[in-house]
């Protein structure tokens, strides 16, 4: 009789007399035909990322082909998964290898050069398959989420998303981007894109600085490093250059330029982030080892430039790119962004909704050192901490 009774309390799970968590998901779950499928998606992942890289580059036509069976290969695999915790799975359970491999697939899928913007299809399932990876690794004990639906337009268009769980952003995955609102992506700027994105900028009045790091082939060179690394090998790269006396070439290697592209492909938005180089130069006045104040940079970032096309206003690509942005500092391993506007032009409401500490006017932001971040003359500050 025993066999065939369910127990359950609010402290404890018996299905016929198994107790232990993983009998119990091998009991509730058909984990052997869930593995099978993973195991599938896999090898069909596999075929088609050879195929993608190898030397005789498939024919448009091929390239959407792969697509469609990866994408059916993907939902069977992952529309029966409950994503449990490792702690009730098998080890080693396929499901992650799959994904990993999707993923590299869809990445190599975006970055091909199309004759039109990359199909929905390959950012629908590009973004599901990064949500799923996230959700999966985020999951906690008993506590399985079904798979998410395609990211939809709109999701940006008050406020930023919440910052409490940062996903775990790759150099692939700054090349391929995130869906923003209204069928617009955010990425990392592409070679050839330097052109659009000075159009955006120069109506702001940016110093030369800015706008040359548009050509600047060092610019977000050491990201992949920090994000495929960690902050250690960030470090390790600093100090070589400061040995160096390659101040310059470490600062342009920190920026980013992010951008926003419409469901065209024509470039609607610009973000610009670097580290502080004046907040570099007063520890150095101040008698901080310059190899010691490098580290400073690793801490601190401004956010140097945002520009919205004036047609696509008010769609929240400017809070896209921002969040984008914090996200992928803060990845990094900093512990606060910073930017500024001018005075009286109204755009503390605007920051403040999105979530920053708008400063007063001619109000600095305090830092744990012999000084802090000070504003320009007829500038205000805002800033948010991780």
């Amino acid at each position: 009789m025993g066999a065939h009774v369910t127990y359950l309390t609010s402290t404890d799970l018996r299905v016929g007399g198994v107790a232990d968590p993983v009998g119990l998901a091998a009991r509730l779950w058909p984990l052997d035909d869930l593995a099978e499928g993973h195991r599938r998606l896999a090898a069909t992942a596999r075929t088609h990322l050879e195929r993608l890289r190898g030397d005789a580059s498939p024919s448009e036509p091929e390239t959407v082909a792969i697509a469609l069976e990866l994408a059916a290969a993907f939902t069977a695999a992952t529309e029966p998964d409950p994503l449990l915790p490792p702690e009730l799975l098998p080890s080693p359970w396929p499901g992650a290898r799959a994904r990993e491999l999707v993923a590299r697939c869809w990445a190599e899928l975006l970055r091909r050069p199309p004759r039109a913007p990359a199909p929905r299809l390959f950012r629908w399932y590009a973004d599901v398959v990064e949500e799923i990876t996230c959700r999966r690794a985020a999951a906690g004990p008993l506590t399985p989420r079904p798979p998410p639906a395609p990211a939809v337009a709109g999701a940006y268009c008050t406020a930023m998303p919440s910052l409490d769980r940062i996903p775990n952003i790759t150099p692939e995955r700054l090349v391929t981007g995130w869906a923003a609102a209204h069928g617009s992506r955010v990425r990392g700027m592409a070679e050839g894109e330097g052109e659009q994105v000075r159009g955006l900028w120069e109506p702001l009045g940016l110093d030369p600085g800015a706008l040359a790091a548009l050509d600047d082939p060092d610019t977000g060179r050491l990201l992949p490093v920090g994000l495929r690394h960690g902050q250690e090998a960030l470090l390790a790269e600093l100090g070589a250059r400061a040995a160096d006396g390659d101040t310059l070439r470490t600062l342009a290697g920190l920026s980013a330029v992010l951008v926003a592209q419409d469901r065209t492909g024509r470039i609607v938005g610009a973000l610009q982030a670097v580290p502080p180089g004046g907040l570099l130069a007063r520890a150095v006045d101040r008698g901080v080892p310059p190899a010691q104040a490098l580290t400073a940079v690793l801490a601190v970032v401004r956010i140097r430039a945002v520009a919205v096309a004036e047609h696509a206003r008010g769609q929240g690509i400017g809070a896209a790119l921002l969040h984008r942005c914090l996200q992928l500092y803060f990845r990094l391993g900093y512990h606060l962004a910073y930017g500024g506007f001018p005075e009286g032009s109204g755009l503390e409401r605007y920051y403040a909704r999105l979530g920053f500490e708008v400063a007063a006017p001619g109000e600095g932001i305090p830092l744990s050192l012999p000084f802090g971040i000070s504003p320009e003359p007829g500038e205000r500050l805002f800033h948010r901490w991780r």
